[in-house]
């Protein structure tokens, strides 16, 4: 009877453990923040879930923040331009179809050779919400929905700032 216990308490962990390794794989993702360029949306050392499936049916939206590759690294930004949109850099203002996003001081493209740009199609153009000290579409361009880990969707750590990211 106490082999039997033995072998259902294992059973029952290794099922534990399998549930949330395919969890953390396939439909979550954890990312702990470095730097300040969400501030104050997000701020260092927040722990972020990532939801991998967010983008499987639904396409992104502008506004989302979300989690994505470029080389080795993960950034979160906010999605600003979408596929077709014109952002143009005028004035120390940031526009999306002729429309102001953004109004900076320090706003630059550093790495764009023109100060408008179409987003091409499966691009998209994502911006930190402290875009003075932000690195994102402005220094290395568009980035391609395949890139896409996913959508940010709760603060969870530390606890005094746990709250859900729209």
């Amino acid at each position: 009877m106490q082999k039997r216990k033995l072998l259902i308490c294992i059973f029952i962990i290794v099922l534990v453990l399998l549930t949330a390794l395919l969890l953390k794989n396939y439909v979550f993702e954890v990312v702990i923040t470095h730097g300040p360029s969400m501030e104050p949306t997000i701020i260092q050392g927040d722990h972020i879930l990532i939801n991998r499936l967010a983008y499987r049916s639904n396409k992104p939206q502008r506004d989302d923040i979300i989690a994505f590759r470029v080389g080795w690294r993960i950034f979160l930004k906010r999605i600003i331009g979408l596929p077709g949109d014109i952002i143009e850099l005028k004035d120390n203002s940031l526009y999306c179809n002729g429309k102001l996003i953004k109004k900076c001081q320090h706003l630059h493209f550093s790495n764009l050779k023109k100060r408008s740009l179409k987003v091409w199609d499966r691009h998209l153009f994502v911006l930190g919400d402290n875009e003075e000290h932000s690195m994102d579409s402005r220094d290395f361009g568009t980035i391609l929905y395949d890139d896409i880990i996913g959508k940010a969707i709760f603060i969870y750590l530390p606890f005094n700032r746990i709250k859900r990211l729209l």
